[in-house]
């Protein structure tokens, strides 16, 4: 469906240029700093981190929770395209933050509405996932999507 969505966008320079303006300027590049100590969270320690650039976001992530070296190149394998922003470059500078990111708030413009979204990890189970996690439950099945 979101590739659909994109073909539907316009791909003249100006109106991309348009669209991007009225969803807050997303040209601009992204950066990630250090801020230091973070908060406890689900009884991590974190560090505290700061994300700029089309967005703001908050990210305090906690080192003691290594995450695989290609977990971020694996989740942008999954992401569909994205002709206001991408999304890969976001994936990219996020490997810059060192652990599992614990809590988050992330603010974002636009038009003229801010829009602020949060998370928070509550607690944290380590050890082997069951395969059946992963199966698809009885009864469900798949329904292409109209757009």
């Amino acid at each position: 469906m979101m590739a659909k969505a994109t073909a539907a966008v316009p791909q003249n320079a100006e109106a991309m240029a348009a669209i991007k303006k009225m969803m807050g300027g997303s040209s601009a590049p992204l950066t990630v700093s250090r801020q230091g100590p973070g908060e406890a969270v689900a009884g991590y320690a974190t560090e505290k981190y700061l994300v700029t650039g089309p967005f703001e976001m908050e990210i305090w992530a906690a080192p003691e929770l290594k995450l695989p070296p290609a977990y971020y190149d694996a989740i942008k394998l999954l992401l569909p395209a994205n002709p206001v922003m991408d999304l890969g470059k976001m994936y990219d500078a996020f490997k810059q933050i060192d652990g599992m990111a614990m809590k988050s708030v992330m603010k974002i413009k636009v038009m003229s509405m801010s829009i602020t979204t949060a998370t928070e990890v509550t607690s944290v189970q380590k050890g082997a996932i069951p395969p059946a996690t992963f199966e698809v439950p009885a009864g469900y099945k798949l329904v292409q999507g109209k757009f």
